[in-house]
């Protein structure tokens, strides 16, 4: 479609040519049209590159234009775009990595832990204990104990609830491993 024209003009304006076969092509296109004075299509453009000898001169004349420099400058913007995305990635894949290392040392600190003195950590399994069963209490609270909806207890019980639930997840997922679900 527009390679044709690509390698008409691609001589005489190389700037323009590489930024036709590009993503902003259709841009480039509509520009070389608008110079031309004919349709925003490539045969349109074509036959005024054949049939016009001072077409390449007005091709050449957009080269060193403004609106050139403004549609360039547009594609770094594009570029910038992709190479931000590409930086959060790999932000994200260092957050992942941190957040399995941050597992892995609280897991091999109890191992760790028991190796040197020979004994089983017991304040882990008691704390443990305590927040799941407090999980569940709560639950069976919120089942079965009627509240005034507007008193400050139940909201605070839906607080100690929540908070609960995500303690009780951290457990779950410290014991049984964990799977990253942000």
């Amino acid at each position: 479609m527009w390679d044709n024209i690509k390698e008409l003009i691609g001589t005489s304006a190389p700037v323009i040519g590489t930024l036709l076969g590009g993503p902003a092509g259709g841009a480039v296109g509509g520009l070389i049209s608008k110079v031309l004075g004919v349709d925003n299509t490539p045969e349109a453009i074509e036959l005024a590159l054949m049939n016009n000898p001072d077409a390449l001169l007005k091709i050449k004349e957009l080269e060193t234009s403004k609106e050139l420099a403004i549609l360039q400058a547009e594609l770094e913007h594009k570029r910038i775009d992709v190479g931000s995305v590409i930086d959060n990635r790999k932000l994200d894949n260092e957050k992942d990595q941190m957040f399995l290392s941050d597992k892995q040392s609280a897991r091999s600190r109890q191992v760790d832990s028991e190796k040197a003195t020979g004994k089983v950590d017991v304040a882990l399994y008691i704390i443990a204990g305590v927040i799941v069963v407090a999980f569940f209490v709560s639950i069976l609270a919120l089942i079965f104990i009627t509240l005034d909806k507007q008193s400050g207890t139940y909201e605070l019980l839906l607080m100690l609830f929540g908070a609960l639930t995500t303690k009780f997840g951290t457990v779950v997922d410290y014991f049984f491993g964990a799977s990253n679900k942000e």
